[in-house]
């Protein structure tokens, strides 16, 4: 299957092109400096050209990308996955979030996916919409949970972990597999990708600390009082608890 993904130089793409190869799929990347988000003509252009047999957005750009993308997709017949995130929830809303939980954002970025979910939908109701957590890398580098809190090691010589926030949260290799199982799957609709079966954020950070033997200092605190994981029976991720070798 030849798959074509956006978002190449962002986090999760490149590791789910990876997955892609290791299973015998062909990936071809959206070329942004040809095929602009801002133009829809360039979108169907851009369809054409790559002759792609499915499609995986995880580009940042407008809402309306996203459903014109989703959109040409369905007319081709090819299975489509967008990633979104566990940020349309609020802070306010007390997870864990299932399936039918009513999304509220309380900021930009949350209302922006919620947004594209919408449009995708819309414009193709055989898509597959995935929300996922903070991803966690297996260097200091990119924009991910290992690289986050080095860099805050490094900046005031600690780590500040709640013990009361359990958030979504995967490794970035388990994430791409959740994926390319999705984009497999003949079920289409919207999933919950999350490896946390209930870790607080300062074990976690602990955890990290000991499997890669970084010399982090975790300061254990009190805020935020946040449970945002995501849960979702149909599709199994494997644990963070194993992942990290921690006993319940």
């Amino acid at each position: 299957m030849r798959v074509l993904i956006t978002g190449m130089k962002g986090t999760v793409a490149p590791v789910l092109a990876e997955a892609c190869r290791a299973t015998g799929h062909e990936v071809v990347a959206w070329d942004r400096s040809r095929f602009p988000s801002e133009d829809p003509d360039a979108a169907r252009a851009g369809m054409d050209d790559f002759r792609a047999d499915a499609f995986c957005h995880l580009a940042t750009g407008p809402a309306e990308w996203a459903g014109t993308l989703a959109g040409l997709a369905a007319e081709r017949g090819m299975p489509f996955l967008f990633t979104s995130s566990v940020s349309v929830f609020s802070g306010l809303q007390q997870g864990p979030h299932a399936i039918e939980a009513t999304p509220h954002p309380d900021d930009d970025y949350g209302r922006y996916k919620l947004d594209a979910e919408k449009r995708v939908l819309a414009a193709n109701p055989d898509a597959r919409i995935a929300r996922i957590g903070w991803q966690i890398g297996e260097d200091l580098q990119g924009n991910q949970m290992l690289a986050h809190l080095a860099a805050q090691q490094q900046a005031q010589g600690r780590v500040d972990a709640s013990r009361n926030w359990f958030q979504a949260c995967s490794f970035l290799q388990d994430t791409a597999q959740g994926l390319l199982q999705l984009l497999e799957l003949d079920e289409a609709g919207l999933y919950h990708l999350d490896s946390n079966p209930g870790l607080s954020f300062d074990r976690i950070a602990q955890a990290l600390a000991a499997r890669f033997c970084l010399p982090w200092t975790v300061a254990v605190r009190e805020e935020p009082h946040l449970d945002n994981r995501l849960v979702d029976a149909r599709l199994s991720m494997p644990s963070l608890r194993e992942r990290l070798s921690l006993e319940s």
